[in-house]
């Protein structure tokens, strides 16, 4: 078990531990090698359902592959060289016409980053690499895919990525089911009346009450919601909202 034990899944003990595990690569743009290796360390493995390898190294081909980006390294602290972080922009080019499952996560803010792009962008926001990584696998993995049950083929996941959009992540905690639902809806609706453009998806997973309660009081925006229920987590929610960003250079 990784010592990062806050950010694990807890899978019960009657469980069948995966068949094979979710090979997930890491692509570095603006990273070292050694940073890159500490992100992995830290990132969560599932109770090993999930293996962290480094992108562009030889071996099977992965399941997903996520381009971390440090967007002020490769642009400067005012987005002024923008040109340098074309790299991802052209590599997310390519995943579209070869049918990989890739995602970007972004160390830094979206005006540090080339106004055309294509593909999904999610900004880590002020949390560690690892804990994006957690929400974001959390919120788009069904506990059956992480079983090595893939027959689904990553559904939701593979339905983000197939988005050209930006992606913030949310996490909240509470005992309280529908105290819990509570907070979810008020972070979802200060979203919409901050000026950002209506989402165009959004992931919930959370303990099935809170699930249940966000059913009921999330009409307006219902019909953009994905839901997952996680009987095993107790008083956490993670949410991905993704906002379009169209690609206007097709």
């Amino acid at each position: 078990m990784h010592q990062n034990e806050h950010l694990e899944m807890t899978i019960r003990h009657d469980e069948p531990s995966p068949v094979k595990p979710l090979r997930v690569a890491i692509q570095r743009w603006g990273f070292s090698e050694q940073e890159v290796q500490g992100v992995m360390m830290d990132c969560p493995t599932f109770a090993g359902a999930i293996d962290w390898v480094p992108g562009g190294r030889a071996g099977a081909r992965p399941d997903v592959v996520v381009h971390l980006v440090d967007a002020t390294r490769l642009s400067g602290a005012n987005g002024g060289a923008l040109w340098n972080a074309m790299g991802p922009v052209q590599a997310m080019r390519k995943a579209r016409q070869t049918g990989s499952l890739e995602i970007v996560l972004v160390l830094g803010s979206a005006s540090q980053l080339p106004a055309v792009r294509a593909g999904c962008w999610i900004l880590a926001g002020s949390r560690s690499l690892a804990g994006a990584l957690a929400i974001l696998l959390r919120s788009t993995l069904e506990p059956s895919e992480l079983m090595g049950a893939r027959g689904g083929q990553l559904r939701w996941l593979r339905d983000l990525a197939s988005l050209d959009a930006t992606c913030l992540l949310l996490q909240q905690s509470d005992p309280d089911p529908e105290r819990l639902a509570g907070k979810i809806e008020g972070d979802l609706v200060s979203l919409f009346g901050a000026g950002y453009a209506a989402p165009s998806w959004i992931s919930i997973a959370g303990p099935g009450a809170a699930i249940a309660a966000l059913r009921q009081t999330t009409g307006i925006i219902a019909g953009r919601l994905k839901y997952s229920a996680r009987p095993f987590e107790a008083s956490c929610a993670d949410v991905v909202v993704a906002f379009p960003w169209p690609d206007l250079a097709r």
